[in-house]
């Protein structure tokens, strides 16, 4: 039933925002001065081509609108995706990819908060920037749609292409949903103003976070937040963050027992990982299985992951390195993990650095002798 109210609601706003793009279309048609079909078929053109570029402006104002008021607050920039597009920017430089858009929201931002102090009011002025920012450009667009006679037909694309693309995602990102296992702004309001125990995980999520930022690594996190009882459904987004949270801790404790439980544990919940999660989730999980086990789902894993585990991100390298390490020994590999090693110590968020450096560690005393 959720499914179904959840695709009503979707249709209805994907009719609003198609309502306004031919309106958008018409009004714009009236700017035509020659009265030939060539010249209406030619500004029917530029009109929709435009439409179609400011799928990508709304977008990154959105985003942009998260990250403006993530730097008033002193959170840290990590990363900016727009459908496929992505700009990386946790290892002090900026790096861009390509990913699958499928499953994924429009666009992401993922920012980290440097202190631990007013965390919730600040993470909740963040979550609406990205709806200000798409909400000026509505009103700029309404605006200018009521007075279009006065405007020139640049200014008019300027401001109202934008308009049908800008309600659509303005209403979207406003109601709480969850779409291919990610929340929209409206969800993560809820979420966090309800105050259950999802809004318990996530601001214990932030906590680690700014920690990692800090400077700590898991295991000098202080222990509370790695204890919390709250119980929420298997799908939970958050929940599934956190268990991932945990696990960084047992492996930086060197507890592997515990390490493994909960990898395997993670493993059983697969089908609720979102997309965007998915492949580096499964390739955490991947390297504890690859150093510590002889489980036959080590190769299965691998092969699942063999486009994903040739990319350069600090996770990838240190699981590919884990694998063939055990494959080839530590010798055949040496010079891949200095330049994994170098590239750990400088990354941007110096908890992490120290962790990955830690896992490289444990890579090299698991099999330099082996």
């Amino acid at each position: 039933m959720k499914g179904i109210k959840q695709n009503i609601l979707y249709s209805v706003i994907v009719a609003i925002a198609a309502i306004a793009e031919v309106l958008y279309l018409l009004f714009g048609l009236r700017y035509t001065q020659v009265q030939t079909f060539s010249y209406h078929i030619l500004t029917a053109f530029i009109l929709l081509f435009t439409s179609c570029i400011a799928i990508f402006y709304v977008d990154i104002l959105h985003e942009l609108g998260h990250i403006f008021f993530g730097l008033c607050f002193n959170f840290k920039v990590v990363k900016m995706s727009l459908s496929f597009f992505n700009f990386d920017i946790s290892t002090g430089k900026m790096r861009f990819y390509l990913s699958n858009p499928f499953g994924k929201l429009a666009g992401e931002s993922i920012l980290l908060p440097r202190r631990d102090s007013h965390i919730k009011g600040k993470f909740i002025c963040i979550t609406c920037g990205g709806l200000f920012f798409t909400f000026c450009i509505v009103l700029f667009g309404i605006v200018a749609f009521i007075f279009y006679k006065k405007l020139s037909f640049g200014i008019y694309l300027l401001c109202v292409a934008p308009l049908p693309y800008a309600v659509y995602q303005f209403i979207l990102n406003s109601i709480p949903l969850e779409i291919g296992g990610l929340h929209t702004d409206g969800k993560v309001l809820i979420d966090f103003l309800q105050g259950g125990n999802a809004s318990i995980l996530l601001q214990t999520l932030l906590a680690i976070e700014s920690a990692l930022v800090q400077g700590k690594s898991p295991r000098e996190i202080p222990e509370k937040l790695y204890a919390s009882t709250v119980v929420v459904a298997e799908n939970n987004l958050y929940g599934i963050l956190y268990k991932v949270q945990k696990y960084y801790r047992y492996l930086d404790e060197e507890d592997i027992d515990r390490a493994l439980e909960i990898a395997l544990q993670l493993l059983q919940q697969e089908e609720y990982f979102p997309t965007e999660y998915r492949e580096k989730i499964l390739t955490e999980i991947l390297f504890v299985l690859a150093v510590y086990t002889e489980e036959n789902i080590v190769e299965y894993l691998a092969e699942s992951l063999k486009k994903y585990l040739e990319g350069d991100a600090l996770t990838t390298v240190r699981t590919r390195l884990a694998i063939l390490a055990k494959k080839e020994g530590f010798v055949k590999i040496e010079e891949q993990w200095k330049e994994a090693y170098r590239q750990a110590e400088s990354y941007n968020i110096a908890g992490i650095a120290k962790f990955e450096c830690k896992l490289l560690q444990i890579i090299q005393r698991e099999f330099a002798f082996a």
